[in-house]
């Protein structure tokens, strides 16, 4: 039952004629970089085969270099199939652009955020500023206010002592 859930769900994911022409290119591709590594594995068996019925010498030695052939064959066949990624189906690959683009969300998130910060320390600077500024200004004011209260008593008091004389 799950089996079929998935293949439904495969399927689905596959009515794209361009994505389905992807998926057999790439299924071909795999199956005949396995064949040609299952063809030189066939040689090779053969041939050590072959080795073990002759016996003069120089037969045994055009065996080795044909033998030498056949193990640099099979090497270069695993090493097609082991460079072979697999390849994403479309719903992997839906989710992984998902998230690159979750993730270049994000760093612009935190981009913005870091500038968000640099502005708002700018601002509380020049709000710190401008208080020191007004505090100054208040504090003079209120000097010079009580300088003048002072002054005014000095002067209420000259004009009441002059009066009373």
């Amino acid at each position: 039952m799950a089996f079929s859930a998935e293949l439904s769900d495969d399927m689905e994911i596959l009515q794209d004629p361009t994505q389905v022409r992807h998926f057999f290119r790439r299924l071909c591709l795999v199956a005949s970089r396995y064949a040609h590594k299952q063809r030189a594995v066939e040689q090779l068996n053969s041939h050590l085969g072959k080795i073990k019925k002759h016996s003069s010498k120089e037969e045994y030695h055009e065996d080795l270099n044909e033998l030498n052939e056949h193990i640099q064959n099979y090497v270069q066949a695993s090493q097609k199939v082991k460079m072979y990624k697999p390849v994403l189906n479309f719903a992997e690959r839906r989710l992984q652009q998902h998230v690159n683009e979750l993730e270049h969300e994000l760093a612009q998130a935190k981009e913005e955020r870091d500038h968000a910060v640099i502005d708002n320390k700018q601002r509380i600077d020049e709000i710190t500023h401008a208080i020191h500024s007004i505090k100054s200004q208040v504090d003079q004011l209120e000097a010079k206010h009580h300088r003048r209260g002072i002054r005014v008593r000095e002067l209420e008091e000259k004009i009441t002592k002059d009066l009373t004389n």
